[in-house]
């Protein structure tokens, strides 16, 4: 006896009821020589054959040979096995077999994201040949290339390289996915686990939710959910944000700091707290930005007046040398303005932005100026601050080299110096909530306005995501 393949005793559990006309056709495959075959049963782990013939001189407990499995016209499966037993009953031999663990470990392109206890998600899986037989599983890890799930009832028999579809429950596309199996394992409780590798690239609305759900219930960070191969943007949606008002809050939004500039070089990793504690701290609103509850970023938003309660600009030049920028009663200053490294390159800054102009409303300021290094003026300018000719050197962070900037309020409400097509998304949601708040008020030619740049928006973002999903 070879191997550990259950006792046929054992897997008649596991086994589908084959009546005398299955139609199933099976072959054994040697060196030199194919043998025709009849379907005892089967399973994932495993074949039972019977032959009529005289093969004892081919075969032998222990050899590996190939069975060449054929469910249905058209359908064909080349299945590695050993055979571990060989008997003889009323002229016919009976050989048993068991499936060959998968020999080849590719080495996965991107990090898996796990999933586990009850943020797991499900889905359903459709056989390729039993008729209309399914199974639910649930996803242990998920990424680009596929997921690792368990779960399957032992009955459902999965071979490696077979060809299914699947759906993913809460997330079911119009059309089932299509995936190839491998790594298959028999678990103690009965079921299987096995790993289904994509076909076809995810639809887009499928790999937007699970981006989704992957931020909202695992806590995982966009960082992390492209190490797991997918494209992620859009996730200010599941940030939260509150202002500082304890000093336990201060003090994470100092830690924040200190992690996010020695990031990029702009202080030590181990430099004391009190490096990136401002003088302006103690009259300005401190935004914490969170993901389920832990603070990811912040940004500081000085409410000054220029005389005791200087912006943080005004230490760097002389008394004389900004009177072209807007009056110090009409404006606010961001300043200290930091993100985790795993949050940036999505929308989150804008958010951040969202929450500044709001408190601009509320307090009912015209401008908004703020200092940049070279590699976030693009991303200012692009939400509609100005560019100055004010520079300056910031020595709190390494001697950068800082541009001023300024933004209107007419820029956010109406659309002055803001690309048209985009100032929807950047400041058309955040200002309805401000006209339901009574906080602004839109004239009739106004409201028109608006209206023209959502559609516009829609159509535009409607055209884009068709592109990517015919691509």
């Amino acid at each position: 006896m070879y191997g550990n393949f259950p006792k046929e005793t054992d897997r008649k559990v596991h086994r589908p009821l084959l009546p005398s006309n299955h139609g199933y056709k099976a072959e054994l495959i040697f060196a030199d020589q194919t043998v025709p075959v009849v379907l005892g049963d089967y399973t994932s782990f495993g074949f039972s054959l019977i032959s009529d013939e005289q093969y004892d001189e081919l075969c032998f407990p222990g050899q590996i040979t190939v069975i060449q499995f054929s469910p249905l016209i058209e359908q064909q499966y080349a299945i590695k096995a050993q055979i571990i037993e060989m008997d003889r009953v009323n002229n016919q031999l009976r050989i048993s077999l068991r499936v060959m663990a998968d020999s080849f470990k590719q080495v996965p392109k991107y990090r898996a994201i796990p999933l586990t206890g009850s943020h797991r998600l499900t889905g359903q899986i459709f056989h390729p040949f039993q008729y209309k037989t399914l199974s639910f599983f649930e996803i242990n890890e998920v990424s680009k290339e596929g997921f690792l799930v368990s779960g399957i009832q032992p009955e459902f028999t999965l071979f490696t390289n077979m060809e299914i579809a699947f759906n993913l429950g809460m997330f079911q596309p119009s059309n089932p996915i299509r995936g190839r199996v491998s790594s298959i394992k028999f678990h103690a409780d009965g079921t299987v686990q096995c790993f289904i590798h994509i076909i076809k690239k995810l639809p887009p609305v499928l790999t937007d939710n699970l981006n989704k759900y992957l931020m909202r219930y695992t806590s995982s960070t966009p960082e992390e959910i492209r190490n797991a191969g997918f494209a992620v943007k859009t996730v200010k949606e599941f940030i939260q944000y509150k202002y500082v008002e304890t000093q336990a809050d201060y003090e994470a939004v100092l830690r924040t700091r200190r992690f996010a500039y020695s990031g990029v070089n702009k202080i030590d990793a181990e430099a004391n707290l009190e490096k990136v504690s401002y003088f302006f701290d103690d009259y300005s609103h401190i935004l914490m930005v969170m993901h389920n509850d832990e603070i990811i970023g912040s940004a500081t938003i000085i409410v000054g007046d220029g005389n005791q309660k200087p912006f943080e600009i005004q230490t760097f030049f002389d008394k004389n040398a900004l009177t072209d920028l807007p009056p110090s009663a009409e404006t606010l200053e961001i300043a200290a303005l930091c993100l985790h490294p795993d949050y940036r390159d999505t929308d989150i800054l804008h958010g951040i932005f969202e929450q500044i102009y709001m408190l601009t409303m509320m307090l009912n300021k015209n401008y908004i100026i703020a200092s940049s290094d070279k590699y976030l003026l693009n991303l200012y300018q692009s939400i509609g601050f100005k560019l100055t000719e004010h520079e300056f050197i910031q020595p709190k962070y390494n001697d950068l080299a800082m541009h001023v900037l300024v933004i209107h309020r007419d820029a956010a409400i109406r659309a002055k110096g803001v690309k048209k097509l985009i100032w929807w998304p950047l400041w058309g949601i955040v200002n309805s909530h401000l006209i339901k708040k009574r906080v602004i008020r839109y004239r009739h030619w106004e409201r028109i306005k608006a209206k023209l740049l959502r559609k516009s928006f829609k159509v535009m973002f409607f055209i884009r995501y068709r592109r990517h999903w015919q691509d």
